[in-house]
């Protein structure tokens, strides 16, 4: 089991998981950590604004420029994650679309259909019970960068704010994490490209009624 526990919780409170659902506002913590910056240029961004990173590109090195969000798991399950992003520069749909997510949780994955899973390059079995048993052909690395349980999460195609959410390249997996017990845990998020923005991040398990991509929906408290 992973259970956060560390000098963050003592200097902070936690995200409130209620009734199976968690949202959070990207700019939900201050001040700005280094290599992002808080923003207000692109249009229909949901409360007060969203991060672009702004520093130099860290594509093969996860953990710099980190933003972290402690959360409280109430209902304990398993839980699909998405974020709101954009591309901020150029017109390309492969560039700036993509940043570096690690969920502390009991099990962290990528999950495509009900039969392909893939874990993070270099986890740690004792703190990501990434269930392997589950993939048909015993291949569990995503495709493309990463290290230290890091997934590499882009989004697909062009347009404005896009829920689009995947890892492993070419080969869109969606994202997961499994809370065995009610307690605190972390989502964590670091810079890769540079000009790739995020606004808003939810989790919802899947009990969730309702629809968890509404921009309508209040942050979680």
């Amino acid at each position: 089991m992973y259970f956060y526990s560390s000098l963050i919780w003592a200097q902070t409170s936690a995200f409130m998981e209620e009734d199976g659902l968690l949202v959070i506002e990207i700019e939900s913590i201050a001040p700005v950590p280094p290599g992002w910056a808080e923003e207000m240029e692109f249009d229909d961004f949901t409360g007060s604004s969203y991060f672009r990173y702004a520093a130099n590109n860290q594509l093969n090195n996860p953990g710099v420029d980190l933003l972290e969000y402690p959360i409280f798991i109430q209902t304990p399950g398993r839980y699909k994650f998405q974020w709101r992003n954009l591309i901020t520069e150029g017109t390309s749909t492969t560039d700036a679309n993509d940043s570096w997510l690690r969920i502390r949780a009991d099990a962290f994955y990528g999950l495509q259909g009900s039969n392909s899973i893939v874990c993070p390059r270099g986890y740690d079995p004792a703190l990501n019970d990434c269930p392997t048993d589950l993939d048909d052909d015993g291949n569990v690395n995503p495709e493309g960068s990463g290290s230290d349980g890091w997934f590499k999460i882009y989004r697909s195609g062009p347009g404005d704010w896009v829920w689009s959410t995947n890892t492993s390249d070419n080969d869109g997996h969606r994202i997961y994490a499994q809370f065995d017990v009610p307690g605190l845990y972390l989502i964590q998020i670091s810079g890769r490209s540079k000009d790739h923005a995020i606004d808003r991040m939810v989790l919802f398990n899947d009990d969730f009624m309702g629809d968890p991509l509404d921009i309508q929906l209040p942050e979680s408290p």
